[in-house]
C-alpha cells in the first residue's frame, strides 16, 4: 500500500514537472515599442422600445485608422432600464478588421450594470462592462488566447443645458484584462551555469480613455453624439519560434486620438 502511494506521488510529481516545463521557453528578446496614431469613427443606429422596461439598440460602426486599417462593428444591445437610477443589459458585436495583410473576424459578447444619479441638471453614471472577445481563426494558443475576458469601467458626467438641445459631457474609462496570457521565459548563463526565470504573468490595465463630447438632439427622435477620445493602450504580445522554441516578448504602448460622430434614430414604442 505504501509503495503504491509512493508511486502515485512520483507520477503526480512528474506530471506537474512536465506541465510546468511545457510553459517555459528560452527568452530570446524582451522589447518595448511605442506608437502614435489617429482614428475616425462613424456610427449609426436605431433604438426600439417594445415595452417601457426593455429596449433594443442596433448599431453599425466603421473605424478608420490613419495607418490604413479599417474595422467594422455590427452591434446588438438589449437594455433593461429598471429605474432612472439603475439599469442592466446584454450586448453582442461582430467585429471585422480589414488590413493589407489579412482580414480577421471576432465575436464579442458581454453585459453591463449601470448606476445613474441626477443631481439637478447633472447626470452622473458609473458603468461596469465584462466583455468576452472570441476568435475562431487559426492561432498559436501558446501565444494568444482564443477567448479574452476584459472589464471596462466608465465614469461619465453630463450637463443638460437649459433651453438648448445639447448635453456636454466628460468621461473616463479603464479597461482591465481578466485572463491575460501567462508565460514563462528563462535565460541560461553558461559562464556561471545559472538560470534566470522571467514570469510574464498577472492581469493589468489594458486601456485608459479620457473622453469629451456633446450630445445634440435637433428633433425629438434624432440624436447625435460628437466625441473625442484619447486612447492609451498597453499590450503584451508573445512570439514563439517554431524551430528552437525561443520566446520573443513585446511590450507595446500606443497613443491614439479618436474623433467620432454617432447618429441614433429613436423609433420609440411599437
Amino acid at each position: 500500500m505504501k509503495t503504491s502511494i509512493r508511486y502515485c506521488f512520483i507520477f503526480l510529481g512528474l506530471m506537474a514537472h512536465s506541465l510546468l516545463s511545457a510553459e517555459q521557453y528560452e527568452l530570446k528578446s524582451d522589447e518595448v515599442s511605442q506608437s502614435h496614431g489617429a482614428e475616425a469613427r462613424v456610427e449609426a443606429g436605431v433604438r426600439f422600445e417594445p415595452v417601457h422596461w426593455f429596449d433594443i439598440h442596433i448599431e453599425e460602426s466603421a473605424r478608420f485608422s490613419f495607418d490604413g486599417t479599417i474595422k467594422s462593428y455590427s452591434k446588438l444591445q438589449l437594455n433593461f432600464p429598471f429605474s432612472r437610477y439603475f439599469g442592466m443589459g446584454l450586448e453582442y458585436a461582430f467585429i471585422v478588421k480589414h488590413s493589407d495583410e489579412k482580414n480577421t473576424q471576432k465575436h464579442r459578447v458581454g453585459g453591463y450594470a449601470e448606476l445613474t444619479f441626477h443631481p439637478g441638471r447633472w447626470k452622473i453614471s458609473l458603468k461596469e462592462r465584462p466583455l468576452l472577445t472570441m476568435r475562431f481563426d487559426s492561432i498559436n494558443s501558446a501565444e494568444k488566447n482564443k477567448y479574452d475576458w476584459k472589464l471596462r469601467s466608465k465614469l461619465a458626467v453630463q450637463y443638460n443645458v437649459p433651453g438648448k438641445p445639447v448635453k456636454p459631457y466628460i468621461a473616463f474609462e479603464l479597461e482591465n484584462t481578466l485572463n491575460a496570457k501567462a508565460i514563462t521565459g528563462y535565460v541560461y548563463d553558461e559562464q556561471t551555469a545559472t538560470t534566470t526565470t522571467y514570469d510574464f504573468k498577472g492581469n493589468y490595465i489594458n486601456k485608459i480613455r479620457p473622453e469629451i463630447g456633446v450630445k445634440y438632439t435637433p428633433r425629438k427622435r434624432h440624436h447625435f453624439n460628437f466625441f473625442y477620445k484619447f486612447d492609451t493602450s498597453f499590450d503584451r504580445s508573445y512570439n514563439i519560434t517554431h524551430k528552437s522554441s525561443k520566446l520573443e516578448v513585446t511590450r507595446s504602448k500606443s497613443f491614439t486620438h479618436i474623433f467620432g460622430v454617432t447618429y441614433t434614430f429613436d423609433a420609440g414604442k411599437k
